[in-house]
């Protein structure tokens, strides 16, 4: 007779934890399992990831070469510092002036060799050394404070001296052309790269706020540079003007979309104002784009937070040498006024030139685009500035038939 063992508490409590040891070493098996295929998935992400900054840090040091030399050849004086002023490189054009190539040496700060040479503080101009009559002033590319940020110290000659002739001019302008056209291809083709990939790695590290702040530095850098390449461009070419029928506020609504990203960074109102016999000018549409856009985006630039901004084009009558009134010779204007910052009054003078600018961002080239525009058009430009109270631009197109 066969007795069946009854199963006691103590029994029934080991079989129980017997089987819920199995599970549970199941599921640790199962979860161990799945942190080694995340493992192997990061893994291999971290790989491509690797294999694409291997390839863009070769890029960008194929764009440092190509900005170096691009630094070296510039027909205007300039010294490279980093974000603490230390010279990180010293162009052809300003080892030439003399006693300069010995006082600035890469890796040396900046203002202490500054103070050597006895010049003034930065922006200066007017500086008279050995024989020639110099502006100086200094341009930040990125963000102030923040790396990566390079700032430049440009040095030329007073194109108001008598030595400074439109010959001199014209040529310093076809070196740059030939120096421009060189690596503007390559510059252009590395930059939009490196904004693609610093704009990924800004999207990818969004939550973390430190990572995504640089990010968005690098990307702000780039197209400082960008737009610096694109200004050089256009103000080393000859311009030609193919005149034609022009409808300003079609002009104008090309300009603003353009300029939506600043225009609503700043908050500004944009009121225009264009006299009904002034809607239509004879001019070349494409560089007029060119020259209301740079004027356009330097008053949201100076204009603070909220602030308004005036366009108003209307055609005024010329008067001519005998003060007689002639019905049909007219001048079309074009006004762009900002009631931001303001210009000092003993800049004025200078703010058409080439790489002349008193901000901490931009390349200094903007008036003088919309200058060589307006000589394209035989018209002229007209700034007109007090500090704390504002800016108006104008352009005068001469001559223009009234509609019929």
């Amino acid at each position: 007779m066969n007795i069946i063992e009854p199963v006691t508490p103590r029994k029934r409590r080991l079989i129980m934890n017997h089987s819920s040891m199995e599970t549970i070493q199941d599921y640790f098996k199962d979860a161990h399992q799945s942190v080694l295929d995340r493992v192997q998935h990061l893994d291999l992400e971290l790989q491509a990831v690797s294999i694409g900054l291997k390839n863009k840090f070769a890029e960008t040091q194929r764009l440092r070469e190509q900005m170096n030399r691009f630094f070296e050849y510039l027909p205007i004086s300039a010294i490279l510092m980093n974000h603490d002023r230390t010279i990180q490189q010293v162009n052809r054009a300003a080892r030439a002036i003399p006693g300069l190539g010995e006082i600035m040496v890469k890796g040396r700060s900046l203002d202490k060799a500054w103070r050597q040479l006895g010049w003034p503080s930065v922006p200066c101009m007017h500086v008279a050394h050995h024989g020639r009559t110099l502006n100086c002033w200094e341009e930040v590319l990125g963000q102030p404070g923040t790396v990566p940020c390079l700032i430049v110290r440009f040095i030329c000659e007073d194109q108001t001296a008598p030595v400074s002739t439109q010959i001199a001019k014209d040529e310093r302008m076809r070196v740059m052309g030939e120096h421009v056209a060189k690596v503007s291809h390559d510059l252009r083709n590395s930059l939009a790269s490196i904004e693609l990939f610093a704009s990924l790695v800004e999207r990818r590290m969004c939550n973390d706020a430190e990572h995504q702040r640089v990010g968005h530095h690098l990307v702000q850098s780039i197209r400082t540079l960008e737009q610096f390449v694109d200004d050089l461009l256009a103000t080393a070419k000859t311009r030609e003007a193919r005149i034609d029928k022009v409808q300003v506020h079609t002009l104008f609504d090309q300009v603003e979309l353009l300029l939506t990203q600043p225009s609503q960074d700043r908050q500004v109102t944009i009121r225009r104002r264009v006299a009904v016999d002034a809607e239509m000018i004879e001019g070349d549409h494409v560089l007029l784009q060119q020259a209301c856009l740079n004027i356009l985006h330097n008053a949201i630039s100076a204009s603070p937070q909220g602030a308004d901004i005036d366009i108003e084009c209307r055609r005024v009558r010329r008067t001519p040498s005998n003060g007689q009134l002639q019905e049909e010779s007219h001048d079309v204007h074009i006004c762009v006024r900002d009631y931001g910052c303001g210009i000092n009054a003993d800049e004025l003078p200078y703010v058409c030139q080439p790489f002349y600018s008193k901000q901490n961002h931009g390349t200094g080239l903007g008036l003088s685009i919309v200058k060589d525009v307006m000589d394209a058009h035989h018209g002229t430009i007209d700034v007109r500035s007090r500090e704390q109270q504002g800016t108006t631009v104008s352009l005068c197109f001469p001559q223009q038939r009234r509609p019929a």
